[in-house]
């Protein structure tokens, strides 16, 4: 019995004091969606959804390394300067249904993820696009008198990401049905 106390001690401590630091963790959670439908079938729109450089001028992705194209596929979002801003990694491919990546940064923290849904309707594509991601407050900032709380940070937040994600839709629509 002495043995078996032992090990739940050893093993429950640190639980108990990782959970109560995560109570503690301050983050803003950067979340977004939106969706647009496009005239044109899953087949045109889809080979955009994997490589979105011809309508996301802003955020041009770069091959780092990987299988071009498919899971395991790691790009990097340069700046202007040069600078890498954040690294994506494709972590779900299925062909004309749905798109994953991952965001990290270039110290290989974790940002978030990224998905793109296709649902064919009829000769139309509907694509739904979610954002899940967050940035860590250092705890003696969260809530400081004179600051945004992390709630206006969190709805400003996804104000800039849905207009970023909506002017980038419109973008992909008039260049697919352009065509």
């Amino acid at each position: 019995m002495r043995y078996w106390l032992k090990w739940l001690l050893l093993v429950a401590t640190p639980c108990v004091a990782l959970s109560a630091v995560s109570e503690e963790r301050a983050a803003v959670n950067l979340n977004a969606y939106s969706q647009i439908e496009i005239d044109r079938p899953v087949a045109t729109v889809w080979p955009y959804i994997v490589d979105t450089n011809s309508w996301k001028p802003e955020r041009r992705l770069t091959h780092r390394s990987g299988p071009v194209g498919q899971v395991g596929e790691v790009l990097a979002i340069v700046g202007p300067t040069g600078k890498v801003w954040f690294l994506v990694e494709n972590v779900e491919l299925v062909a004309n249904q749905r798109r994953t990546i991952k965001m990290y940064d270039p110290d290989g923290k974790l940002l978030g993820f990224a998905t793109w849904k296709l649902q064919a309707t009829g000769d139309h594509t509907l694509i739904e696009y979610e954002i899940h991601g967050e940035s860590l407050v250092a705890a003696a900032q969260a809530g400081q008198p004179g600051g945004k709380s992390v709630a206006e940070q969190e709805r400003e937040g996804y104000a800039v990401n849905k207009k970023r994600i909506d002017v980038e839709f419109a973008a992909l629509k008039r260049l697919l049905e352009a065509k």
